[in-house]
């Protein structure tokens, strides 16, 4: 009970090369996307979709879904996120940090 081969004849050998070929395609990503977090050098991992917006309900969700979108570093601007302590800035620098290294940016 093994997985199928084309040896075998369970499959078509363009059926087992496209399976192969998807597997590369998805480690190579990983593997990239791996390498941009370790040169990113992100002391937190926090996502945007972590991000509990009831605890902060002064900000505006549908600012950060835009900025989520990162519309911003196409067009080359600039975001500055301003707020007491405590409030989710690194949070949120955070994981729009992990939003654009999943896109493939490379974040400094």
């Amino acid at each position: 009970m093994g997985l199928p081969t084309a040896a075998q004849g369970e499959i078509t050998y363009l059926s087992f090369l496209l399976g192969l070929l998807d597997v590369e395609k998805q480690e190579r990503k990983r593997r990239s996307e791996e390498i941009r977090m370790k040169f990113s050098r992100l002391l937190h991992r926090k996502t945007l979709e972590d991000f509990d917006f009831s605890f902060q309900p002064s900000i505006d969700i549908r600012q950060i879904k835009e900025l989520s979108t990162l519309v911003f570093v196409v067009r080359r601007e600039n975001v500055i996120l301003l707020g007491p302590s405590g409030v989710g800035k690194t949070h949120l620098a955070d994981g729009l940090s992990m939003q654009a290294i999943r896109t493939g940016l490379t974040v400094y």
